[in-house]
């Protein structure tokens, strides 16, 4: 239980809004290793087209923490 603590105590700390994990959920989900996946290259172009949404939308919204995106993808 102890490792799930402290990654919810992390991912908390990062102070993120729904958008921001609206974002976040909908770049894992769109995974291209998924079993059963006809056009993985599709899948995985959508989920970077989402990632670099991502990436600009915590820029826009937390200009004063530059280093959140890597921090989130850790």
């Amino acid at each position: 239980m102890e490792p799930k603590f402290q990654f919810a105590t992390r991912f908390n700390s990062l102070e993120l809004d729904d958008s921001d994990l609206s974002l976040f959920v909908a770049a894992i989900i769109c995974c291209g290793d998924r079993p059963g996946l006809v056009d993985v290259s599709l899948v995985e172009q959508l989920q970077e087209s989402i990632i670099q949404a991502l990436r600009l939308h915590l820029l826009a919204n937390h200009p004063d923490d530059t280093f959140l995106f890597p921090r989130l993808l850790q």
